[in-house]
């Protein structure tokens, strides 16, 4: 009697898992949650599976031959992504839901919230959380990578200006857009030297902004959008926005990171000739001299007799006139950056 219950339980939990492991076939409709309308052209994927799925025909009906243990997919352009199970059953509908991406709010001129698929040209939205995820130095490098059609290039180290390009270059003179603060327009000229022997740079305007305390930034990309602002928009607008204080919430957030940076290349040269004239020259102006032997060279103003008599007790240096090894790398220091921020 034992044999005959245990080979009928082997039986049955055989005959389950061939019921659950065959194909099947599904069918269903598709539609939306709010208004039961039929979604023409929404897609059924078999989760795991690429390539087996099925399309909803005009009136949101599909068929597709699926694993009876199958979990179907169900998206749609503009609607969240719907996971229901099939559980052996061959008629399975789905109710997608609107999704809140198109829904979302975005800020124009002069602060005026709009609803981002009302407006009429092409925005691209950045929130805080995007903005400080890896902790940049500066605020223009927080969205390096993060908006489509937007370059952002440094100059230099931390500290130093940098330049904005929305949707390429335009013009042969400027094309940095326009950074709106808060409805605010300001300028974001570089601060510095612009000499090529003695530049200087002190960085831009944009720059001095804490990423902590930016809300949202909003990119004006389309012709359109330069009918807010005038012609000083013609390359782009870069609206920001700040945070501000919540009614009936105190919060103190504190932020602390570091950076250390050191010289990866410096320029390779050649180490057997120095520089000077073919001749030996003090003053080393040419740029091919004679061959660095180490033998013992003097240098300094009074080094010749053509810079006259020295004066009285003064003693002319020498050196051997040999390569230095590693003379550029080592002139760089290892350098660290703090950033501590403190808000409420």
């Amino acid at each position: 009697m034992k044999k005959i219950r245990l080979l009928f339980s082997v039986l049955l939990v055989f005959a389950v898992s061939v019921t659950f492991g065959q194909n099947i076939k599904v069918s269903g409709t598709v539609t939306d949650s709010n208004d039961g309308v039929p979604l023409f052209g929404a897609y059924v994927l078999i989760r795991g599976s690429n390539t087996n799925g099925a399309m909803c025909d005009a009136n949101g009906m599909y068929t597709i031959s699926c694993p009876s243990d199958a979990i179907l997919v169900f998206s749609y352009i503009g609607y969240e992504k719907m996971e229901v199970p099939v559980n052996g059953r061959s008629v399975v509908n789905a109710a997608l839901k609107t999704s809140n991406v198109l829904n979302e709010v975005v800020v124009t001129a002069m602060g005026m919230t709009r609803s981002q698929k009302s407006v009429g040209y092409a925005t691209s939205t950045i929130k805080s959380d995007d903005l400080t995820l890896a902790k940049s130095s500066s605020l223009m490098s927080g969205i390096q990578g993060k908006i489509a059609g937007v370059s952002v290039s440094s100059s230099g180290g931390t500290g130093s200006s940098q330049k904005v390009v929305i949707r390429g270059y335009s013009s042969f003179n400027s094309n940095n857009p326009l950074y709106v603060i808060d409805g605010i327009p300001i300028s974001n000229e570089f601060a510095g030297n612009k000499e090529f022997s003695n530049s200087v740079d002190f960085g831009n305007q944009a720059n001095d902004f804490n990423p902590d305390d930016v809300e949202s930034m909003t990119i004006l990309k389309g012709a359109s959008a330069t009918a807010l602002y005038g012609s000083r928009a013609a390359n782009g607008v870069i609206m920001i926005t700040t945070k501000r204080a919540k009614d009936n919430k105190i919060q103190i957030n504190y932020d602390g990171t570091f950076m250390g940076s050191d010289v990866l290349r410096v320029p390779q040269g050649q180490n057997i000739f120095g520089q000077g004239w073919p001749f030996w020259d003090p003053a080393e102006n040419g740029s091919w001299g004679p061959k660095m032997d180490g033998r013992m060279q003097k240098w300094g103003a009074w080094a010749t007799e053509d810079y006259g008599q020295a004066p009285a007790g003064y003693v002319v240096m020498e050196k051997p006139f040999s390569f230095v090894k590693n003379n550029i790398r080592n002139f760089y220091n290892i350098g660290f950056e703090r950033n501590n921020n403190l808000s409420r």
